[in-house]
């Protein structure tokens, strides 16, 4: 009964965390809009994950002999409920690696094809038990094949860390974003549950997914609200982060916008021939200052072109000024003089 009692407390504080973070992530309207479906999944999947642990804790088991199909029904769910946290995860931080929607589509079918056979595997163990099943006292019992399928499930774990260092190895560390929040807690988790057979890895995940609402909202403060492009205060931070030797811009680009015209439709072009890694600051109404952080050798000319090509396919006329900085001049000057311009 010990067990039972551990177990409840665990899941009802892991759904609790979720419910929390549910709560405050319907309460404010967020901006990053890329990844808020792919979050506000990942969060509903978390908070029923908790919430179904913790009604199990009173259906199974001889003490409390719930009837067996409302076990097997929540065992199910909340099988499911892992699969598709794992899943979603993968897809939240592919969105918060490549910040790029087109990236993701290009690469769903193969992204989607492991999910597809886990949760195909997930209905067959249904009518054979291959991997749990409850007995006729509503006792679970997993069977050893079930040890090595809780491996197969990391495979969107492992993808998302594979898919990160890729990232951080060719365009530099992500801004606003890091798996480790999220996998560390999993992980710990994880093996927490396989040392005391208690449901650790549910509170992992809604730790993890409420350390990654933290991150949201810190971004947020650093975006523009109107345009969601970053704002002015994110210079300061670049600032530091050049202070400390992480970044270093490598051209500038300012345009200014000489009609109010739709900024979001002209950027989402934009978007697609700048370098992996840009940073994008609105200074004023129509004037923005795009920070590329690539090797600048030929590179300033040919975004100008481009972006010439884009503002007159859609009529809309713009000032392009570039800014490369010299291989001898400091980073810190570089924006320095930015800021002057």
């Amino acid at each position: 009964m010990m067990t039972d009692i551990i177990n409840v407390a665990i899941n009802l504080i892991a759904a609790l965390i979720t419910l929390w973070v549910f709560v405050l992530f319907l309460k404010n309207n967020h901006r990053d809009h890329k990844a808020v479906s792919a979050y506000f999944f990942l969060v509903l999947a978390a908070l029923i994950m908790g919430i179904v642990g913790v009604a199990l804790e009173f259906v199974e088991g001889p003490a409390n002999s719930g009837p067996h199909a409302l076990a097997v029904f929540l065992e199910f769910i909340y099988e499911a409920c892992i699969d598709l946290s794992l899943a979603i995860w993968f897809l939240y931080s592919s969105f918060k690696t490549y910040d790029s929607i087109d990236y993701i589509k290009r690469k769903l079918l193969r992204y989607s094809a492991p999910i597809a056979i886990i949760f195909l595997l997930d209905v067959v163990n249904l009518f054979t038990g291959m991997f749990w099943y409850y007995d006729s006292n509503v006792v679970y019992h997993s069977t050893d094949l079930y040890d090595y399928w809780g491996m197969v499930r990391y495979i969107y774990l492992i993808m998302s860390i594979y898919q990160f260092r890729n990232y951080k190895k060719e365009n530099g560390k992500q801004q606003f974003f890091t798996i480790w929040i999220y996998v560390i807690p999993v992980a710990f988790g994880s093996i927490a549950e396989s040392l005391t057979g208690h449901t650790f890895f549910t509170l992992g995940i809604a730790v993890g997914t409420a350390l990654l609402y933290m991150l949201f909202r810190e971004k947020e403060k650093y975006t523009d609200d109107e345009s969601g492009f970053y704002n002015l205060q994110y210079l300061g931070r670049l600032e530091d982060q050049v202070n400390k030797g992480e970044r270093e811009p490598r051209i500038a680009i300012r345009l200014s916008l000489l009609q109010n015209k739709d900024v979001d439709e002209f950027y989402n072009q934009l978007k697609t021939i700048l370098p992996e890694g840009c940073d994008t600051v609105r200074t004023d109404d129509n004037t923005f200052i795009t920070l590329v952080y690539s090797d600048a050798r030929g590179l300033a000319n040919l975004l100008t072109e481009d972006i010439h090509m884009i503002a007159e396919s859609q009529k809309i006329p713009v000032e392009v000024e570039t800014f490369t900085k010299d291989r001898n001049e400091s980073s810190i000057h570089f924006l320095a003089g930015l800021k002057q311009k």
